[in-house]
């Protein structure tokens, strides 16, 4: 059976020497590394035991030259990460740690504004961005667009008031595009330093009715900081368990108490407007009276594109 055969590049002792003079330029010309170095005992050691970090340090920084933001970053693996180094006096070298680049902290900093989330947050990023992507490349304005609709919603951001009545929408879809929307007006309040909330109607409000006293509780206990955000976002509304006794003691007073307090509310569901109105009621006489809570909170707006986030 034949070997493999290793590709390995053996430098002579004045291409070692020429590599590691270019290195010593590259290290001096970077203010930061150099300073470490300069304190340090003894330069010249600190530097001979760190050479391989250095070179992992010069080439990670090259990588991050013209970044045009997290979701461009080329590193496999480390992708947002920048490598920092700080003197080990008991060693006389550099020692490597990874964080975040100024992209990847504006991202958590976003997530930190997202205070409770029954989606992954980073799912929450990642649609978001597809979202700005079409509303990018989308000419058209066609009513009940994806374009339309997200438009709409995100004008709210500008229109947000801490001290007015602020009303949101109820978006129906019958794909993901309502879902989709709903994450992009959840990303674009959280980098307008708004606290965001969002509610999976199948997970937050199926516990807060489950007989199950600890699912109960936490998700009482999830819904109640959920609600103190200024900006709560519901989703897949009218696929949790229904009853009368869930939209008298779960669903009317959350509702109501977002409006009494004027945060804004959007609402996501694959039901359309006449359909959540039935859903939630048994009679005439409660139909009008959601149907009012429902247009104190919401206007109603439909999405009909096919064509987008139907995976």
């Amino acid at each position: 059976m034949e070997k493999s055969k290793l590709n390995v590049q053996v430098l002579s002792p004045r291409e070692q020497e020429e590599r590691i003079e270019k290195l010593k330029r590259q290290v001096r010309a970077d203010k930061e590394i150099d300073a470490l170095l300069c304190a340090s005992s003894n330069y010249e050691l600190v530097f001979n035991n760190s050479y391989i970090s250095l070179l992992n340090y010069i080439e990670d920084k090259k990588m991050c030259q013209g970044c045009q933001g997290f979701s461009h970053c080329s590193k496999i693996g480390q992708k947002g990460l920048r490598i920092k180094l700080s003197n080990n006096y008991y060693s006389n070298s550099l020692e490597t740690h990874y964080v975040p680049c100024n992209f990847y902290r504006g991202i958590l900093k976003l997530f930190d504004n997202i205070i409770y989330s029954d989606i992954d947050k980073w799912r929450i990023y990642h649609h978001a961005n597809e979202g700005r992507d079409i509303i990018k490349a989308k000419l058209s304005k066609v009513k009940d667009s994806f374009l339309y609709t997200a438009s709409l919603c995100l004008a709210k951001v500008k229109q947000y008031n801490k001290d007015d009545m602020n009303k949101g929408y109820m978006i129906s879809s019958d794909n993901h595009n309502g879902e989709a929307i709903s994450y992009l007006v959840a990303y674009a309040f959280a980098r307008n330093d708004k606290t965001v909330s969002i509610v999976d109607a199948k997970i937050t409000l199926n516990q807060c009715s489950s007989l199950i006293e600890d699912l109960k509780k936490e998700g009482e206990k999830n819904l109640a900081l959920a609600k103190s955000a200024d900006v709560m976002i519901i989703t897949n509304l009218g696929f949790e368990y229904k009853s009368q006794a869930a939209r008298d003691l779960i669903l009317t007073p959350l509702l109501m108490d977002r409006a009494m307090r004027g945060k804004i509310t959007f609402i996501s569901s694959y039901l359309d407007y006449n359909d959540v109105l039935a859903t939630y009621s048994k009679d005439r006489v409660s139909l009008k009276i959601f149907k009012q809570m429902i247009d104190k909170i919401v206007d109603p707006i439909a999405v009909k594109d096919l064509e987008y986030f139907n995976d």
